[in-house]
């Protein structure tokens, strides 16, 4: 994925990305971490979906993961999204307030809307898990 080089003042692109990114809170805002930066300006080779974890989470340096990295609704992180996730959904059913965790689209309830991106990223396997998993290699 992409990450910010503070000694060079740039953005370089990495083979290597860490578990920690897009790995908060998917209910958090992004705050600063960037949608896209000037080397990739369409997202052709990432894009960032949920709020890092760690010091650069939610400040421009933040890293962007690669595409399918992490998957949105996986409110778990054991990287496929499926019944536990819906069950956190289900357990938060028309909640409303901030930073909900199953608050997919961040529009502060949880609701049909949030259903709709669980059931497109349904028994979906996150970038990271497929490479542990041997079924795919590092680009």
């Amino acid at each position: 994925g992409w990450r910010w080089d503070s000694t060079r003042s740039r953005w370089d692109w990495d083979d290597v990305t860490s578990r920690c990114i897009d790995a908060g809170n998917p209910g958090s805002p992004l705050g600063d971490e960037p949608l896209t930066i000037p080397k990739d300006p369409c997202n052709q080779w990432g894009q960032n979906l949920r709020i890092n974890m760690g010091a650069f989470g939610g400040t421009d340096e933040a890293s962007i993961p690669p595409h399918n990295w992490a998957l949105l609704a996986d409110t778990d992180n054991n990287g496929t999204v499926d019944l536990d996730d819906f069950a956190i959904l289900a357990m938060f059913w028309y909640d409303t307030g901030s930073e909900l965790f199953a608050d997919f689209n961040r529009d502060e309830i949880i609701d049909y809307n949030d259903l709709q991106f669980l059931t497109t990223d349904w028994l979906n396997n996150s970038m990271w898990l497929m490479e542990s998993q041997g079924d795919i290699t590092s680009q």
